[in-house]
């Protein structure tokens, strides 16, 4: 793994085997993430479901860092003038399991995976998937899509 600044906004370069055909709940048993939203146990496959073809393939992925507060267009447009796109919740699980020790220096977010949620209230959010650190384990979570993205967090993305 590469962890000097590589691109414009780039900190991190890996290429990493994402296997697209696994669930959800297996990748996160996989990369052995403890599961945590809230008042959820899980983060359900439903949300997440296998998209179009899904093949086993090895892709360049990266971590973008900006260091300043963000909207998700501003992000995703400074990712694709550097040649790539958000990444997925798969993209993020197989980084978790090649790189256990990397969400424990900054949280982690897959902008590519936003999906609608209701909670048990009938509330209806936006959320992506983030890997962090939540007390002293690893974790994957849903964090509300957000208008504009804190300083602390990074997001991964791949080649177009």
């Amino acid at each position: 793994m590469e962890s000097t600044k590589v691109g414009s906004f780039i900190t991190h370069r890996l290429n990493l085997f994402v296997d697209e055909t696994v669930s959800v709940a297996k990748a996160s048993r996989i990369a052995k993430l403890q599961r945590y939203y809230g008042g959820e146990t899980e983060i359900r496959n439903a949300y997440f479901p296998a998209e179009g073809k899904v093949k086993k393939i090895k892709k360049q992925v990266v971590i973008f860092h900006f260091n300043k507060e963000m909207s998700s267009n501003e992000i995703i447009s400074e990712m694709e003038k550097d040649g790539y796109v958000p990444g997925t919740i798969r993209d993020l699980l197989s980084l978790s399991a090649a790189e256990p020790e990397l969400q424990k220096k900054f949280p982690i977010i897959a902008l590519a995976s936003c999906r609608s949620l209701v909670t048990s209230d009938q509330y209806k959010y936006l959320v992506v998937p983030r890997i962090s650190v939540y007390g002293t384990k690893r974790d994957l979570d849903l964090v509300v899509y957000a208008s504009a993205w804190s300083a602390e967090n990074h997001f991964i993305a791949v080649r177009k």
